[in-house]
């Protein structure tokens, strides 16, 4: 888990004007936004390590909101929104760069109280998995447009969108369990079949399909 981008823009940043010996990223090689382009370099080349951790363990990416004002080209008006708190640039790579961006906020609601309109809220932690005009997100595993922000709830959306059943719950000790048919590892295995077109639907690898088994906490067949 990387907690958070906005704490490590800038240590990019501290690298940059390291590098070329000055003392804001606005002098760096010479100005001109140099040193933007500079720190992009290496926010890809950390997106590219971390893809490569990505094989082999999940890998999470915390970043905190900002209300900035957004220009829609289709709109004659800006209005504000959340974005994510880092160079406009450096977020577009990582939006990019991610499977599922998830924007995560307390429930709120606003209630009438004596002529005067309150913010109301219990606690509850939601996220969305679609872009709106106030926020954006997005996700490639076809996820419920609003979910409560849960590992399990996460989880259980993800086998769905594979076809894939929960766990069954392990029987108590001196209890026998049912017996199961073997899973067919052949080519001709129906539910292999429909992974496999799930796969090349959604553009994801081998790899990368082990990693949400992993999430979903699925042993490997």
């Amino acid at each position: 888990m990387l907690d958070s981008l906005d704490w490590v823009e800038p240590l990019i940043w501290k690298s940059v004007c390291d590098e070329a010996k000055v003392e804001t990223i606005e002098q760096a090689f010479g100005g001109y936004g140099k040193g933007y382009a500079r720190a992009l370099d290496l926010w890809r080349t950390l997106l590219r390590d971390l893809s490569v951790l990505n094989e082999k363990m999940h890998v999470l990416l915390i970043g905190h909101a900002q209300i900035k004002s957004f220009q829609d080209p289709e709109l004659p008006t800006a209005y504000d929104r959340y974005q994510l708190k880092i160079n406009d640039k450096a977020a577009a790579l990582v939006r990019e760069a991610a499977d599922a961006v998830l924007f995560a906020r307390f429930e709120t609601e606003l209630v009438k109280t004596n002529g005067k309109t309150r913010a109301y809220g219990e606690g509850n932690r939601i996220m969305y998995t679609e872009s709106r005009p106030g926020w954006d997100a997005k996700n490639r595993f076809n996820l419920p447009f609003c979910m409560q922000l849960d590992w399990k709830t996460f989880g259980d959306a993800i086998r769905a969108f594979y076809g894939l059943k929960d766990k069954p719950n392990v029987a108590a000790k001196g209890k026998s369990q049912p017996t199961r048919e073997p899973v067919q590892n052949g080519s001709g295995s129906p539910l292999l079949a429909q992974v496999r077109e799930r796969l090349e639907q959604s553009k994801i690898s081998e790899p990368e399909f082990l990693d949400i088994l992993k999430a979903a906490q699925i042993p490997e067949a």
